[in-house]
């Protein structure tokens, strides 16, 4: 191996390490909000309304 393939070496692979690194970085984040937001309770419980989906009343 000579000295310009060396350097070709090493310029690829930090590229690809860079590149993997700041890609990695990101896809983790997004999983990580992901599941945080579907594992996260609400803070305020409103009342169902099922008017619009049944036209008959449950109570008389």
């Amino acid at each position: 191996m000579n000295i310009s393939d060396f350097y070709i070496t090493v310029s690829f692979s930090l590229l690809v390490g860079l590149c993997i690194g700041l890609v990695l970085q990101n896809m983790v984040n997004f999983l990580f909000r992901l599941i945080i937001n579907i594992t996260k309770k609400p803070k305020v419980l409103k009342p169902a309304s099922f008017k619009e989906f049944f036209s008959i009343e449950l109570r008389k």
